[in-house]
């Protein structure tokens, strides 16, 4: 999640390793594996939603309030903006 361009772009990798996972795909994922990968994923979906509830990013954006703030804080806001847009359109 904190990997801004993966939602845009999607993971990268070479062709040849591309190909070596089609050669010999993994198919065997233990149980405690897809539990844990289950778990992150509702935290995630926890966490996007407690930050869309509660963090008024497109507030900021829309009201111009953001000329007045630091650098650092248009980055925070900015990225969250991107963020929330972006897990919008994967819903």
């Amino acid at each position: 999640m904190v990997y801004a361009p993966l939602y845009i772009a999607g993971p990268i990798i070479s062709f040849n390793a591309f190909a070596s996972q089609l050669d010999s795909p993994q198919n065997i994922y233990s149980s405690r594996d897809i539990a844990w990968y289950g778990f992150r994923w509702v935290f995630c979906l926890s966490l996007m939603e407690v930050m869309t509830q509660f963090f008024y990013y497109n507030a900021f954006a829309i009201s111009g309030l953001w000329k007045q703030l630091s650098p650092m804080d248009i980055f925070i806001i900015g990225y969250g903006v991107s963020s929330a847009l972006n897990m919008l359109w994967f819903s």
